[in-house]
């Protein structure tokens, strides 16, 4: 599994999943654990990004809601309007 790449290694899953059998299906969710393995870097990678991007919002907003201005005001009612 080492040598192949994440599309060979899709297309054997796909390939198994097609099978339908006990041990075919078991085949294709070790792949999966494969692919989940080899692209766990970037999923936490951007899992981190996500996280920093809603803190700078939350902090963002946090101030906002302090200040109290008219300004302040319009940019939370537009914050909402967009969130829905």
């Amino acid at each position: 599994m080492a040598k192949l790449d994440e599309f060979q290694i899709a297309e054997q899953q796909t390939a198994l999943i097609e099978k339908g059998d006990s041990k075919s299906l078991t085949k294709a969710a070790a792949l999966q654990r494969e692919l989940d393995k080899r692209n766990k870097g970037s999923l936490d990678a951007e899992k981190a990004t996500r996280k920093a991007m809603a803190d700078q919002a939350i902090s963002r907003i946090k101030e906002l809601a302090k200040a109290g201005t008219a300004d302040a005001d319009d940019l939370l009612n537009q914050v909402v309007l967009l969130l829905g």
